[in-house]
């Protein structure tokens, strides 16, 4: 038989859905360990690690007498492998409604006469810790007979101990004000958060007060690295945040509503509504730390990479002065091997002449006294009319090469800038041809330029 709707357009969908069952092997009484907090008028009752037997005994014991005005089970272990209530469970623990909520919820229960008996809900905080627990809270605020019941499954250790050494003492009437035990749980999740998100940061003021000068071009690359690496650190915890910040004003809603519902005294639920704004505050200015620390360490990583660019461009302007002494320096030995180039040349046409003639110029013998005597062949004049012509024809056309070669480099070089500096707009690379023209002779003419 189909159980009384309250919610149909929610809740028929999954109550014609198979229910999900788990076999008697799967539960294991005695793995079940619920702590139990019961608050009376004055007095406080603790029981910790309940198992099966002894859960069953204690409630048992409590039907026959006056109810806690608290209960508060925290829920070590359910005795089920996945540590977690199975749907039929959960159905008991939120008032029989037929959807297993992911989600803050809550709804009014009332008796056969329409007058309000309750508020019922459930609300889930993900917990920053290892394991990246998610803590769930049923609550039930019955207003007739002024009780609250809490069932608390990965409640934060801080929160329970903090829960437990407050109801010991001496204000322990404050835990019974509606929604008082959840202001305990926020806060805690509140701070354990607070710690996740800026304790990965202390190293920021480091590098914020450090002189960047004083870096080297590795520590500045480690530094950017680190950096960058808060960023994505605090990219992660913004929505989580976010999300933790959303389930208090589902809460701080449930209040509101309970207070509509039942319209208590005032001194009853403004501590938790004041309580419960001010850590709604607080919420909004981690979220307006972790915009400025983002923003912090975008500003820091582009002056690191600003520096960084500065440094190589210095280490460049360092490396271009040396290649220049390096060029002056092989000026002066191309220098030399030109003046030599020029003798040679100078002595040139007449070794080639010579050696293409092989004729004797001139002649040796003896005159009739017999003295000895040397006289000019008839066609000596030829040697100087061709070898001086040629000569000078030489000069001219290498002189002609030199001034042509000059001419051709200083265009290819400026062409060569032009194309670089439109590369470098459009972040392109220069033709593969004019490389290598510039590799066969363009940067020889530049230097040759430059000290000449």
């Amino acid at each position: 038989m189909m159980a009384n709707l309250r919610h149909p357009g929610l809740e028929f969908r999954h109550a014609l859905a198979d229910p999900i069952t788990v076999t008697p092997s799967a539960y294991n009484p005695e793995h079940v360990s619920i702590d139990v907090l019961e608050i009376f008028n004055g007095r406080v009752n603790w029981k910790p690690k309940l198992n099966h037997a002894a859960l069953a005994n204690q409630v048992q014991a409590r039907s026959q007498s006056k109810s806690p005005q608290l209960r508060i089970m925290f829920a070590n272990n359910w005795g089920y492998p996945e540590d977690s209530p199975p749907e039929d469970v959960n159905k008991e623990l939120t008032g029989n409604l037929t959807i297993n909520f992911l989600h803050p919820w809550a709804t009014v229960r009332r008796d056969e006469k329409g007058s309000v008996v309750s508020l019922d809900g459930f609300y889930n905080i993900l917990h920053p810790d290892e394991d990246t627990s998610i803590g769930m809270t049923w609550f039930s605020q019955t207003f007739s007979s002024e009780t609250s019941t809490y069932i608390i499954h990965n409640c934060p250790e801080m929160a329970k101990d903090l829960l437990l050494e407050f109801s010991k003492g001496t204000q322990t009437a404050k835990l019974l004000e509606p929604f008082a035990t959840d202001v305990f749980i926020a806060d805690e999740s509140f701070r354990l958060w607070n710690m996740q998100i800026f304790g990965p940061l202390e190293n920021l003021d480091k590098y914020a007060d450090k002189p960047i000068s004083s870096l080297t071009s590795r520590e500045s690359q480690e530094a950017v690295e680190e950096l960058h690496s808060m960023i994505e650190h605090l990219h992660d915890m913004t929505s989580s945040f976010k999300d933790l910040k959303s389930r208090l004003e589902h809460l701080m809603r449930f209040h509101q509503q309970y207070i509509k519902l039942f319209n208590p005294p005032e001194q009853l639920y403004e501590p938790t509504t004041e309580s419960l704004t001010f850590i709604l505050t607080q919420a909004d200015n981690v979220l307006r730390g972790i915009s400025s620390a983002s923003e912090r360490l975008k500003i820091r990583i582009n002056l690191f990479i600003g520096f960084s660019t500065q440094q190589h461009t210095s280490t460049n302007m360092d490396i271009a002065e040396f290649t220049s002494k390096i060029a002056m320096a092989g000026q002066k030995s191309s220098s030399a091997m030109i003046t030599i180039a020029a003798l040679a040349m100078l002595f040139l046409p007449g070794t080639f002449v010579s050696a293409i003639f092989s004729m004797v110029l001139f002649k040796t013998g003896s005159d009739e006294d017999g003295n000895h005597v040397v006289s000019a062949g008839s066609q000596w004049w030829l040697f100087p009319a061709i070898t001086i012509p040629l000569t000078v024809v030489i000069f001219l056309v290498w002189l002609l090469w030199k001034k042509l070669a000059r001419s051709r480099g200083d265009s290819d070089l400026e062409a060569a800038g032009k194309i670089n500096i439109v590369a470098q707009y459009e972040e392109k690379e220069p033709p593969l041809n004019l490389i290598r023209r510039m590799q066969r002779g363009v940067e020889k003419v530049a230097v040759r330029k430059l000290y000449s």
